[in-house]
């Protein structure tokens, strides 16, 4: 099953829904005689949108201009420029960079899925950037690719099957964890040809794993076997897509220009995208600054994150003359969604009835009403585009499913629905201190002269983490609502880097936190919540999520084909991690708000489901206008 373009909301989830529980990737197989079938794309379900052949994605426009030199704000900063590695921060990690169009990132096979260049009508589907065709077997265990001869670096080198093998060992020894966790799903590799790779993946092979292999980036060997690949640098690295890093101001800005002569301008893939001659993203450690940059005209284009400046920090003379243009983009698939996150590894977050207790404290209500204007929706799953119904009642395949672990799993998670407890947004919050004083109590704290104490005397008090000042005005009402239990929850603010740098180290107690919304939930659960990635350096498993029942559910979700199985324990594992208050669900947005210089064009199309300014342009006669 695949998207069309034109079909309403609901009938996209539930598209997404049949495309996650089908069985089949299409690739298309070998023959009886084990020879590949080569195909121009990979996709879950029946038939990819683009056939072999098309000439570009319905999204873009084919003919846009090439030219302009643009500038955008980002928030944040970077020590680094290898995105690859645990060590330092590069550009690519700061909140939305991607959303620009932009990030100095080495090209993969195939792009359909990965933050390189996401879905354009459909998600599940990759298509060949470097390689030309791919192959699947009936068993999904291997997978080979054909290269293209003419794909080349920036310094000419061409792109060979050498460079796919040495990139395998490469990031196996030094890359990221998420990197090393999908390479061990990798049980050989190797090139029959200068242009053939083939890929040997272990039993059983989950229904996404060969897409997420498909978009691994490829490194240059000639280059990376000088120089120490396990170290930061912030020397340009060699590149081989549409843009080359050619300026770098350390944690301040870095400059990209259009390869005039890139080799696969002409692919479908490309056509349309990239049109910008020069980009340069400047980075600034206070949003705020960021927005008076764009609002002032030094940045063509910014991307808001906060609800309260959209509704009231455009009233400007440039919106007004039509200069600058809002827009609130629908994506069908929001990319993440926002959570306080408990630190387990911190004695006081073991118990669950004292998340839960700190959770019911959070007055939701309040805070979107009157800090976000009503423009959020509160999170109630983790997995909501899977059709997970973890807020409705429990069927009986979910209880047999969870019949094992009865006696660590709250009683109520096996008789009713899923409800996030808070206070109505009045300002009363009476009925919510009272259950959460008598859940504190059965954990073992006490409420005296003002002060919950544990049974040594010692208080409740912890600290919440963040890099941006902004979230301090809706920490504190919460904070003060805490502060009535006598629980003490102090808010402290760090720059990007020493915040990046605490969290890698698990050197903290709450922070806000996002979990990517998965069309395909998998064997990346694996990384998030899984016991085996809590103690593992770089993993996403932030809070040291370590329980049995999730682990169970991980394990059959990532390797089943069985359609009622893997939607029961996707339903399930929402149940368990919603039950067990490892989070407090916070928010997110149906729409990206960006705002945006009238010179900047966006195409007719609209990706729902990847937004980002790659297939813009620049249009001259509207800056000469403004000015």
């Amino acid at each position: 099953m695949s998207y069309l373009y034109n079909k309403s909301h609901n009938n996209k989830i539930l598209l997404i829904l049949l495309i996650l529980i089908s069985p089949f990737i299409r690739a298309q197989a070998v023959n009886g005689n084990n020879e590949p079938q080569w195909q121009h794309a990979l996709s879950i379900g029946d038939q990819p949108v683009y056939p072999a052949g098309f000439s570009h994605f319905n999204t873009v426009n084919p003919e846009a201009p090439k030219g302009g030199q643009v500038s955008f704000s980002i928030h944040g900063s970077f020590d680094s420029l290898n995105p690859y590695i645990l060590k330092g921060s590069a550009p690519a990690a700061a909140p939305n960079v991607y959303r620009y169009g932009v990030m100095g990132l080495n090209e993969p096979l195939m792009i359909g899925m990965d933050v390189y260049a996401p879905a354009q009508e459909e998600v599940g589907t990759l298509y060949g950037l470097i390689a030309s065709a791919v192959s699947l077997s009936a068993d999904r265990q291997i997978l080979e690719f054909k290269l293209r001869p003419e794909a080349r670096f920036h310094d000419q080198h061409p792109i060979t099957s050498e460079d796919v093998l040495f990139t395998f060992e490469l990031l196996k020894a030094h890359g990221a964890p998420h990197y090393k966790m999908l390479l061990e799903q990798i049980d050989s590799i190797e090139a029959p040809g200068t242009h053939h790779i083939r890929y040997r993946l272990k039993p059983p092979v989950s229904r996404t794993l060969p897409l997420h292999v498909a978009e691994l980036p490829v490194l240059p060997k000639h280059y990376w076997q000088k120089r120490n690949f396990s170290q930061t640098t912030l020397d340009p690295p060699l590149l081989s897509g549409p843009y080359r890093t050619t300026k770098v101001k350390p944690g301040t800005s870095v400059m990209f220009e259009r390869v005039k002569d890139y080799w696969g301008k002409n692919l479908p893939v490309n056509r349309g995208f990239y049109n910008f001659d020069r980009i340069t993203l400047n980075f600034y450690r206070d949003r705020r600054i960021a927005f008076e940059s764009f609002r002032s005209g030094d940045a063509d284009a910014f991307i808001e994150a906060e609800a309260k400046n959209w509704a009231k920090g455009y009233d400007l003379p440039a919106v007004k003359a039509g200069d600058i243009i809002k827009q609130e983009v629908p994506c069908s698939i929001p990319g993440k969604r926002l959570f306080y996150l408990f630190n387990q590894r911190n004695p006081l977050f073991k118990d669950r009835r004292t998340r839960q207790a700190i959770s019911m404290l959070f007055d939701w209500q309040w805070t979107n009403n009157v800090l976000f204007h009503g423009a959020y929706a509160r999170n109630l799953s983790f997995f909501p585009v899977s059709g997970s119904l973890a807020e409705k009642d429990i069927t009986n395949q979910e209880k047999k499913i969870l019949e094992p672990f009865t006696e660590t799993l709250p009683k109520a998670l096996f008789n009713q629905p899923f409800k996030l407890v808070g206070p109505e947004g009045n300002g009363n919050i009476e009925r919510e201190r009272r259950m959460a004083l008598r859940l504190l109590k059965q954990a073992g704290w006490q409420y005296r002269n003002g002060q919950l104490v544990n049974q040594q005397g010692e208080p409740f008090r912890f600290e919440f983490l963040h890099y941006s000042k902004v979230i301090e005005r809706f920490i504190m009402p919460f904070a003060r609502n805490l502060a009535t239990v006598g629980i003490q929850m102090e808010f402290k603010g760090i720059d990007m880097s020493q915040y990046q740098r605490r969290i890698k180290q698990r050197q903290f107690d709450m922070i806000q936190t996002s979990v990517p919304l998965m069309p395909f939930p998998d064997e990346r659960l694996y990384d998030f919540f899984h016991s085996e990635s809590a103690d593992r350096d770089g993993s996403h498993n932030l809070g040291g999520i370590k329980d049995p029942a999730v682990d169970t559910l991980i394990d059959t979700i990532a390797t089943s084909d069985d359609t009622d199985q893997i939607r029961a324990h996707i339903s399930a594992l929402d149940r368990v991690l919603l039950w067990q208050h490892y989070t407090i669900p916070n928010w997110h947005s149906s729409v990206i708000r960006i705002a945006y210089w009238k010179h900047m064009v966006p195409p007719a199309g609209t990706n729902q489901y990847g937004f980002r300014l790659s297939g813009w342009w620049y249009d001259p006669d509207s800056l000469k206008a403004r000015k």
